[in-house]
């Protein structure tokens, strides 16, 4: 007969990445944490809660991870322009137990290009004449900076 060996939770979920409340992310970032379960043996998987408010929906579950797998990564795709998200990680392990972290969030950069605003046409001119006889011209264009 096996001696009883009680369960453990898995650990506490911390080291967030992005950093909680982090400004100006990366659109292109990636979510990580460190996790884990301090018995030998132990299977964890994380369900992934994502969104733009605290009321989160579940995106994914990720795993099963061996208990010495402590860093984990979850890809959440291409993000908004300057937009805050939240976002939080729950650990169950291979018995059931649950471990709920916290609920961390993070506002991503104003975005990568520049907006430029043409105002030709009813705005500047009035009434189109043989000196002004623009049409209306509204356009906003997006450019990419850098090389």
């Amino acid at each position: 007969m096996k001696p009883y060996s009680p369960n453990n939770p898995p650990n506490t979920l911390s080291n967030p990445s992005p950093a909680n409340h982090a400004p100006n992310v990366s659109m292109e970032t990636d979510l990580s944490w460190s996790g884990g379960d301090p018995d030998a043996g132990g299977i964890v998987t994380y369900d992934v809660y994502f969104g733009t408010s605290e009321t989160l929906s579940l995106k994914q579950t990720v795993g099963p991870y061996a208990a010495n797998q402590t860093s984990i990564t979850y890809d959440p795709g291409t993000l908004n322009p300057n937009t805050t998200y939240y976002w939080q990680i729950v650990a169950r392990d291979n018995h059931g137990v649950i471990k709920e972290g916290h609920l961390w969030d993070f506002t991503t950069e104003s975005g990568t290009g520049m907006t430029w605003n043409f105002s030709y046409g009813p705005e500047a001119f009035l009434t189109p004449t043989s000196t002004n006889g623009r049409p209306y011209l509204g356009a906003t264009v997006d450019l990419p900076t850098g090389t």
